[in-house]
């Protein structure tokens, strides 16, 4: 039974089959596969009615998220950090690119209702972020990873950029890209 959003209903453990196949492969849970490899777990509180959460969260965001970054926050039930280090090589070098061309994802904010979750962080930078964008994580130095409405487009918005013109940097295409090129910031030797 695959619901209007394409995802199953989860049983009493929040946990079910994914709707993100690259991400979750044949017979495996989502948290043993790409997350595993980063050390992804769920910080603060996590939510008690996930699907349903999200539901109000795209909503209230107008937005509908990509699958693979719901399939994410579904598995994980709150705000995600990676113990491990989560690294990426993005289309568009920044001031904020490490010595090697990488940046860092350091959270993907969460369907919960605290100071992690998407709704307090896009209300927190109300204002500051231009219109078509959404906030769903943190790079180091307080920056956002960004989700741009219409296109899925991932930016980087570097929050000390001298203007406006300046502040926005492509990290990927889609958030399929991007997780694609996750990897643990231990095997770049960093």
């Amino acid at each position: 039974d695959v619901g209007a959003d394409g995802l199953r209903p989860l049983d009493r453990a929040g946990r079910g089959e994914l709707p993100w196949r690259p991400l979750q492969e044949e017979g495996t849970d989502v948290k043993d596969t790409v997350l595993a490899r980063l050390g992804a777990r769920a910080l603060g509180k996590t939510a008690a009615n996930p699907i349903e959460r999200m539901a109000v969260i795209e909503k209230l965001l107008s937005i509908e998220f990509p699958r693979a970054l719901k399939a994410i926050l579904l598995a994980l039930r709150g705000a995600v950090v990676f113990d491990k280090g989560a690294i990426f090589t993005p289309d568009e070098r920044s001031p904020v690119d490490d010595g090697h061309g990488k940046q860092g994802l350091e959270v993907l904010y969460g369907i919960e209702d605290d100071r992690q979750g998407l709704l307090a962080c896009n209300e927190m930078y109300a204002g500051q972020l231009p219109r078509d964008l959404v906030t769903i994580g943190e790079a180091p130095g307080g920056n956002q990873v960004c989700l741009e409405r219409g296109s899925g487009r991932i930016l980087l918005w570097h929050h000390e950029a001298p203007s406006d013109d300046g502040a926005l940097f492509q990290i990927a295409l889609t958030f399929d890209d991007l997780v694609a090129r996750l990897e643990p910031q231990e095997s770049n030797g960093a």
